[in-house]
C-alpha cells in the first residue's frame, strides 16, 4: 500500500506537465532524419485502417484500449504510402492525438507505448514534418521531447529495470544519441537487459520463436545506431547477436516453415523468413544435447 502511494506521488511530481515543459526546455529542436529500423512486424492492413480513418479526429473519441492508434505505428504505413495528402493526414493525426491531452497516469502513457511513438515520431519525421511550418516543427519537437522525458522518468524511478522491454531503452539510446546527451547510463541498461532476456543458449527467455526473433530484430536496429553515432559495440550485444542468430536458423523447419511452440505463430512469417534470411554465413547452433531450454533432433526429412 505504501509502495503504491510512493510511486502515486511520484508519477504525480515528476510526470506533472508543467514539469515536464520546464525541464525540456533544454532539449534542442532539431530536425530528424534518422531510420534505421531492420524489418517491421506490424499488421500492415490494420495500421491502413487506423491511417485512414476519421474516427480518431472526432472531439469525443478518446478509446484508451486502441493500442495500435496509440504506438503510432501507422507512421510507418503513411511513409510507405507517400503523397502530399497522406503528409498532412499524418500530421494531422498528431496534432489531434496531442490535443487530446490523455492523462499521463493512463493506459496511453504506459511505457511500452510511449517507447514505441517515440521511435515511430523520430523515424518519419523526415516525412510528416517536411511541410510543416516553423510553428508546427516546434510543437512536433515538444512532443518528442515529451515523450523522451516521461519514459526517461519511468525507467530511472518507476519500472524494474530488468523487466522493462529492450525497446524501451533502444528509444532512449536513440534520442540521446542525437541530442548528444550521455548514453552510458542507457546503454549499460541494455547490456543489463540482453544479458537477463536471452539465456545462456542464445534463445529469447520466453522460449516463443516468434518472441525471439522480434528481439533479435531489435538487437539489429540498436547495433545499427551504435555503428552510425560511432559507439563502441559492447562485446556482450555482438555475441548475443550471433548466438540469437546461430538458434534462429533452428527455429525453422526444412520447408521454411516456423515451428510453432510455446505461442508462437505465422502471423508476422514474411517478416521473420525475410529476417531469416538476411543472416548469412551463420551456422545453425547446436542444440541437440543441452540441459535446459530447447533441445534439435533432425533426420533426413524432419527435423
Amino acid at each position: 500500500m505504501l509502495r503504491n502511494f510512493i510511486i502515486s506521488l511520484i508519477n504525480y511530481v515528476f510526470n506533472n506537465n508543467l514539469f515536464i515543459n520546464l525541464k525540456t526546455t533544454k532539449f534542442k529542436n532539431l530536425e530528424y532524419n534518422y531510420d534505421f529500423s531492420n524489418i517491421s512486424f506490424e499488421d500492415t492492413a490494420a495500421l491502413n485502417k487506423i491511417l485512414l480513418s476519421n474516427k480518431y479526429f472526432k472531439k469525443n473519441y478518446r478509446e484508451l484500449t486502441d493500442f495500435q492508434y496509440h504506438t503510432f505505428n501507422w507512421l510507418f504505413n503513411a511513409k510507405k504510402i507517400g503523397g502530399s495528402e497522406i503528409i498532412n493526414l499524418a500530421k494531422k493525426h498528431i496534432f489531434v492525438w496531442s490535443k487530446k491531452k490523455y492523462s499521463l497516469n493512463s493506459f496511453v502513457w504506459k511505457d511500452d507505448l510511449v517507447a514505441k511513438r517515440l521511435i515511430n515520431l523520430i523515424y518519419a519525421y523526415d516525412y510528416y514534418a517536411v511541410s510543416a511550418t516553423k510553428s508546427e516543427r516546434y510543437l512536433l519537437s515538444k512532443i518528442i521531447h515529451k515523450h523522451y522525458f516521461v519514459l526517461k522518468t519511468q525507467e530511472n524511478i518507476v519500472l524494474k529495470k530488468n523487466n522493462s522491454r529492450i525497446e524501451i531503452s533502444k528509444a532512449l539510446f536513440l534520442f540521446e544519441s542525437i541530442h548528444k546527451i550521455s548514453t552510458k547510463k542507457t546503454i549499460d541498461n541494455i547490456i543489463f537487459k540482453v544479458d537477463r532476456h536471452v539465456n545462456e543458449n542464445g534463445m529469447h527467455n520466453s522460449m516463443n520463436p516468434s518472441v525471439h526473433i522480434e528481439y533479435l530484430n531489435h538487437l539489429f536496429e540498436i547495433k545499427n545506431m551504435f555503428l552510425f553515432f560511432k559507439f563502441e559495440i559492447p562485446k556482450m550485444i555482438e555475441l548475443k547477436i550471433n548466438e540469437m542468430s546461430m538458434v534462429l536458423k533452428n527455429l525453422f523447419h526444412k520447408d521454411n516453415t516456423i515451428a510453432f511452440f510455446n505461442g508462437s505463430n505465422d502471423a508476422n512469417y514474411e517478416a521473420m523468413s525475410k529476417l531469416n534470411k538476411k543472416i548469412i554465413d551463420v551456422k545453425p547452433k547446436n542444440l541437440s544435447n543441452i540441459k535446459n531450454g530447447i533441445a534439435i533432433f533432425e533426420s533426413k526429412k524432419l527435423k
